[in-house]
Formats: structure tokens, sequence, C-alpha cells
């Protein structure tokens, strides 16, 4: 079994794609979602990390049931997520796709999160159609926008959990980087 684990303000949409591909050879597939995603921006920003740590654990859990093999496929947020929970949970495996090992954003994060906040008006920008097709939480305005650094804060302390924890993950661990 596959569990596919989203990035902070993603859906299921961006692993979607992936997802398909591999359902093509394995019948058993899970997308979770996060809490605090597929709603508004007040939900997202409530949300604490130990709940998003629960939910990948508990789907950990209830998916070894089903399954005796769990591989846990993450991007960003959702591969610090499977790392933690393969500490604690004992997994096939865990893929990791552009995991924020880092202590805080680089410059170009920090202009691709205004790009796709922003857009450029008049234009059509296949990135930010890209990034907004995926998003899992609501805007109503740019305005929420200012909101979103309170669920970001949340992110440095569950980088230096996972790096605590590296140690005890017993499984096979493909880990994916862009060059940025």
């Amino acid at each position: 079994m596959f569990v596919f684990i989203h990035g902070i303000c993603g859906s299921g949409a961006q692993l979607a794609p992936l997802a398909s591909h591999i359902a093509r050879t394995c019948d058993d597939i899970r997308v979770l979602t996060l809490p605090g995603h597929g709603g508004g921006t007040g939900a997202f920003v409530r949300t604490t990390a130990a709940q998003w740590e629960r939910a990948v654990e508990q789907e950990v859990r209830e998916s070894l049931v089903r399954a005796s093999r769990v591989v846990l496929v993450g991007h960003s947020l959702g591969a610090l997520l499977a790392l933690s929970a393969a500490a604690r949970i004992p997994v096939a495996g865990v893929v990791c796709l552009g995991t924020p090992m880092g202590r805080k954003a680089s410059p170009f994060q920090l202009r691709m999160s205004l790009r796709v906040a922003l857009g450029n008006p008049g234009r059509d920008d296949p990135v930010v159609r890209t990034y907004r097709s995926a998003r899992g939480v609501s805007v109503r305005g740019p305005w929420e926008y200012l909101l979103w650094p309170i669920a970001f804060s949340r992110l440095p302390g569950v980088m230096r959990r996972v790096r605590r924890r590296l140690g005890e993950v017993h499984c096979p661990v493909l880990l994916i980087q862009s060059g940025r």
C-alpha cells in the first residue's frame, strides 16, 4: 500500500498524478488530506503541527491493518510527516519529495510564494495556475495570505523534531530534492 501526504497549503491533488501512475501497478493507494487543509484559511491557521503528525500516524496505523507493507510518499511538509511517522511506526519505506530540512526559507521559496499569492494580473502564469489548482486552502482574498505565516511558523519545529529522530527511521528512504 502507498500512502500519499501532500505539503503545507496543499491537497491530494498535488500528488494525484503520481498516485494515478503508481495505481497502474498497485491497487491499494491512499491519498491523505491533512487537518486544516481542504477548507478555508481560518481552519488552516488554527491547525497545529501535532494534529498533522497525529493524522499521518493514524493513517499509517489504519493502513497497516489492511496491508502488511506500507510505503509513505510525502511532498515537503508531507515528507517531514512521513519521516516522523516512520520513526515511530515500522513501514516498508519512505519517499520524500522536496523535503525542507533547512532552518529557513530560501529566497527562491519566498519569491515563489509571493508569485503564487499575488499572481500577475492580466497574464496567464502556468506555474501560478498549477500551484493554485493543487492548493488545499481556499482563499477569499489576497489579504488572507497575511495569515498564512501563522501556519508556516510551525514548520521549523517539525523540521527540528524530524532531524532529531532520523536515526530512528529503519526503512529504505528515497530522498528527491531539487537543485534550489
